[in-house]
């Protein structure tokens, strides 16, 4: 294919006093977008690499092949090309494309589950950046500034010149908590993008899941509220109206979070949540500003109240505050959306036993939530619980019973009929 880089994305300068490296940041094609073609969400990942790059004196441009029309040129200024991706596969084949047509440049891949072996042995990709973090990337255009090798970089994989892989060290937490600036949104086109402008507030992921890669680390590591009101202001200059806050878990300290809505609410942005929120971290100043602010359903995480599933996925619920904190909503006027997991514990782990459902679900319909959906067993099944599960539907849920397309689990809804006038013949 033909890659050209859009004209619209030009270097952006450098400190004169250094001698600038021109890195290109190069978001890699996926097959996740919106319907109308574009993908879902802006890459802040790779804007906050950008601002970490600006700040150590490169000249850096940025394209995103994600969206239509975004190519890059055979005669692009680049000293080295930062390619960024979700999945080894397409990354390899991102590398290897570019490296036949851009021969001589470094190629740095970034991203989070990366398999570093695969894309050093089977593609022109010469470092990785195991966990994708800005500080990571600051350190290595350090490394290479100053002639250095990477011998000892922390948070990269690297290939030796006799081909053997060498994984250094994860960043420390002092090298994680490294203060760097914000996302340079000005490289990016928020308008091109299915979902709104990503906010992240805070860098942590306390639940020690199965299936999560832990990028962010355990530890909890807010940034300052001045500077996170900042990047606010520059979002509302251009003029949105929504940000998705993306910390996992938001409320982790909920007058923190009560705060920052707060400040969204004064800017005109309404905030939205792509993780659920924690059930037991909900206070009534934070149901309050959550009210103020313009958000009307809020999506809670409980996964299973057995107290062994609670162990494993690191959740550990306080129930009575969960279920205080749910009426606390629906008292304010906030629908709340309960995620619970039935028949499993974690990818592939052993299913709990029936009772350990039965009892979620008992909670789940005791409570104040307006909808909640169910994961595991037969698939995926939803519930108004402001109505009783049958027996029957009950059992199906389970697995119990006999495997049914689309079960239902409503009562006392009438089933809807199409009438007489709509029918073929009647026109």
């Amino acid at each position: 294919m033909t890659l050209i880089f859009p004209k619209d994305r030009r270097p952006s300068p450098a400190p004169e006093s250094v001698s600038a490296t021109r890195v290109a940041l190069v978001v890699a094609p996926e097959h996740e977008s919106s319907g109308a073609g574009r993908p879902r969400r802006a890459p802040r990942e790779v804007a906050e690499i950008a601002a970490a790059l600006r700040q150590e004196g490169a000249e850096v441009s940025l394209v995103d092949l994600r969206l239509p029309g975004a190519t890059l040129e055979a005669s692009e200024p680049a000293d080295a090309l930062l390619l960024f991706g979700q999945g080894t596969a397409e990354l390899v084949t991102l590398a290897r494309e570019l490296g036949t047509l851009l021969s001589g440049r470094e190629f740095v891949a970034a991203g989070a589950a990366l398999d570093a072996d695969i894309l050093l042995n089977s593609s022109p990709v010469q470092a990785v950046l195991l966990d994708g973090e800005a500080p990571a990337a600051a350190q290595w255009l350090r490394r290479r500034r100053l002639g250095r090798g990477l011998a000892g970089c922390r948070g990269l994989a690297w290939r030796a010149p006799s081909g053997v892989v060498v994984r250094e060290a994860p960043l420390s937490s002092a090298g994680r908590n490294r203060e760097t600036p914000g996302p340079a949104w000005d490289l990016v086109a928020l308008e091109r993008y299915g979902d709104p402008p990503p906010l992240l507030s805070a860098r942590s992921c306390g639940p020690r899941c199965r299936i999560c890669h832990h990028s962010f680390g355990h530890a909890y590591r807010p940034r300052p509220l001045a500077e996170v009101c900042a990047e606010l202001d520059a979002l509302a200059v251009r003029g949105h109206s929504r940000v998705s806050i993306e910390d996992r878990p938001a409320n982790l300290d909920p007058a923190r979070l009560a705060t920052l809505i707060r400040a969204m609410a004064r800017r005109g942005l309404r905030p939205s949540f792509a993780a659920p929120l924690r059930a037991d971290r909900i206070d009534e100043p934070l149901a309050r500003a959550l009210l103020l602010a313009g958000v009307g359903r809020i999506e809670i995480d409980v996964e299973n109240i057995s107290p062994r599933i609670q162990r494993e996925t690191g959740l550990n619920l306080d129930l009575d505050r969960a279920r205080a904190g749910i009426e606390e909503l629906a008292r304010v006027g906030i629908g709340t959306y309960g995620r619970f997991t039935l028949g499993r514990s974690g990818e592939g782990a052993p299913g709990p036993g029936r009772g350990e459902d039965r009892a979620t679900l008992a909670w789940a319909r005791s409570t104040a939530l307006e909808r909640a959906s169910f994961e595991g067993g037969r698939g995926r099944h939803r519930a108004w619980l402001r109505f009783h599960l049958a027996p029957v539907r009950l059992a199906s849920l389970l697995g119990l019973g006999r495997r049914r397309r689309r079960q239902r689990c409503l009562r006392n809804q009438p089933r809807k009929r199409p009438s007489r006038s709509s029918s073929p013949g009647s026109a």
